[in-house]
């Protein structure tokens, strides 16, 4: 029975974290701008955790190239 508390409140701080806290933190002022300039520009900033975006892509044909050993091709531009 206590594991399942432990489990409802690990729940419930999740769901207020996410559903509250995070909304909360990016309309501080400090954040409010970038916030803003990222959805004016439409940056996904959220994209930095996803490992199956084009750039992500690149990046780890790069470094396991460079862990084996073989050339890395460079890109002009990146």
């Amino acid at each position: 029975m206590k594991n399942w508390i432990r489990l409802g409140l690990s729940l419930v701080v999740l769901v207020v974290t996410v559903g509250v806290l995070i909304p909360w933190v990016s309309e501080l002022g400090v954040f409010r701008p970038l916030v803003q300039s990222n959805m004016e520009k439409g940056v996904d900033a959220t994209g930095l955790f996803y490992t199956d975006t084009r750039e992500f892509s690149g990046a780890d044909n790069h470094l396991r190239n460079a862990l084996v050993g073989e050339p890395v091709a460079h890109v002009a531009g990146h």
